[in-house]
């Protein structure tokens, strides 16, 4: 079996994720909800909307909390080695218009997307904590004088 170059795994997690995202957008709320069988949480204990919900389940059925590689970091796990990433759509800061004259085009800012990667718990572990004991300085002799 041949190994996909990176370029090319990229491109094929690339295209999984639009067709499961373009799925998504042709279903009605009621739709998604009547597929998806939990609410998967963000690690901030939010509710993941229904596009990402529908997304995150396809990629890993048993997922209930998810984060970002840092996110759990902080929150004292960490992400287990060869664990892959779900794919989730997460919103760009909107684009700033740099005509000082907006147009009416321009009083809307347009919001955009772009995948980004989140852990589900069951990838994570809890951070051991290396019991170090500081430095211990060897006594000086006693010079008496």
């Amino acid at each position: 079996m041949k190994t996909k170059k990176p370029n090319e795994a990229a491109a094929a997690r690339r295209a999984m994720l639009t067709e499961l995202a373009a799925k998504a957008s042709m279903m009605t709320p009621e739709e998604l909800k009547a597929f998806l069988p939990v609410d998967v949480m963000t690690i901030e204990q939010k509710t993941l909307s229904l596009k990402n919900t529908y997304l995150v389940l396809n990629q890993c059925r048993t997922a209930t909390i998810v984060g970002g590689f840092n996110q759990w970091k902080g929150a004292g796990r960490s992400v287990l080695k060869g664990a892959k990433a779900l794919g989730i759509w997460v919103p760009l800061k909107p684009r700033t218009s740099a005509s000082p004259d907006p147009t009416p085009d321009d009083k809307k800012p347009a919001f955009r997307f772009t995948f980004g990667n989140v852990f589900d718990i069951s990838q994570t572990e809890p951070l051991t904590v290396v019991n170090r004991s500081p430095l211990r300085t060897q006594p000086q002799p006693q010079h008496n004088q």
